[in-house]
């Protein structure tokens, strides 16, 4: 974590990552919306909201995302 840290950067992501790199391998477009929830960046996990979103929160999440991917 230390070695990515100082070339600069700042989240991992790897779920996304995988589907981005079959997309690319398929031609097919993907677009991803992401939004994070805990924080693993210390010696304890920091769970932030995790666990602690209403669902009418993820439903106004994906309302953003739906009119994003119209827009694009």
């Amino acid at each position: 974590m230390a070695t990515r840290k100082r070339e600069g950067c700042i989240t991992v992501e790897m779920e996304c990552a995988s589907i981005m790199a079959v997309s690319q391998y398929r031609k097919v477009p993907l677009y991803q919306y992401l939004y994070t929830e805990d924080n693993l960046d210390s010696d304890l996990w920091d769970p932030r909201t995790m666990g602690n979103v209403p669902m009418s929160e993820f439903e106004k999440y994906l309302r953003v995302a739906l009119e994003i991917a119209i827009r694009v």
